[in-house]
């Protein structure tokens, strides 16, 4: 890396950190969740947010002005944050939540219900007792 490349990391390290960590924290739960590989340890989204404190790290260096300087740390508090949060809710919060239950693990007996069929037919649910059954349901039309 050439010096003045450095100086320019220097100069918008403090400005590209937070939204970066941002990003970060946020991809995990809008896209990364899906996989379980990643949803249960997210070593991307922990990539990125290392790699936006250390942008902003990189940033709290050479501030000309103190209205810089403090823009800079203010900046630097708000991405570190967010990667102590992230952290905290992948390795603390999310293992707080409670085991499904006997009755959410196996619905051996459905409730005897009467459901309408695509057809437009009265169909109970009882009658397909011991049977496997898969119920779709449509929203219809607005």
């Amino acid at each position: 890396m050439s010096p003045g490349s450095a100086g320019r990391l220097e100069r918008v390290g403090s400005l590209i950190g937070p939204p970066l960590a941002v990003f970060g924290a946020l991809s995990y739960f809008v896209f990364f969740v899906r996989f379980p590989t990643l949803r249960d340890l997210p070593w991307i989204n922990f990539l990125i947010l290392i790699g936006a404190v250390a942008l902003t790290t990189l940033g709290l260096r050479r501030r000309p002005s103190r209205l810089a300087r403090v823009g800079a740390i203010a900046s630097a508090v708000v991405t570190s944050t967010i990667l102590l949060l992230f952290t905290a809710y992948v390795f603390w919060i999310s293992f707080l939540l409670p085991p499904p239950t006997s009755t959410a693990r196996s619905l051996d007996r459905i409730p005897d219900l009467t459901l309408v069929s695509a057809e437009g037919e009265a169909v109970e649910l009882g009658s397909f007792r011991g049977r496997k059954l898969v119920i779709v349901f449509y929203r219809g039309f607005w």
